[in-house]
């Protein structure tokens, strides 16, 4: 589970199924301390859900909002007050949310197909 060391008591990760995908770092990016970066198996595809939770020593005195964000897009914002958020089943943001019509829709994070071609010869 990615958690930022600037940020002790926050945990992020990704589920696809109700399971945590399995996280892989790489330990020669060259990242800002104040982020956290890991890679994992995409399914083609597959709708998945970034899952996140609050422990101590996260403080628990104010309202936090966050931004997410896939692809380089803004997909969700959040706002989770104090009372919740020290939920034992954490958060999860499951897709942008948008209005079609009269009606806010979720449209679920998914992964794009992957196209995987055999190569042969010089490349």
């Amino acid at each position: 589970m990615a958690v930022i060391d600037e940020v002790p008591g926050l945990e992020v990760g990704i589920v696809v199924n109700k399971q945590r995908l399995q996280e892989h770092q790489d330990r020669d990016a060259d990242i800002s301390p104040k982020t956290a970066e890991r890679y994992i198996e995409a399914q083609s595809g597959a709708e998945y859900e970034i899952y996140y939770s609050f422990k101590d020593p996260f403080p628990g005195d104010r309202t936090v909002s966050m931004i997410v964000t896939v692809d380089g897009k803004d997909m969700d914002e959040p706002i989770i007050r104090p009372f919740e958020l020290f939920d034992v089943k954490g958060h999860a943001s499951q897709g942008h949310v948008s209005r079609q019509g009269r009606q806010w829709v979720v449209q679920k994070y998914s992964f794009s197909q992957i196209d995987i071609r055999e190569c042969h010869g010089n490349l």
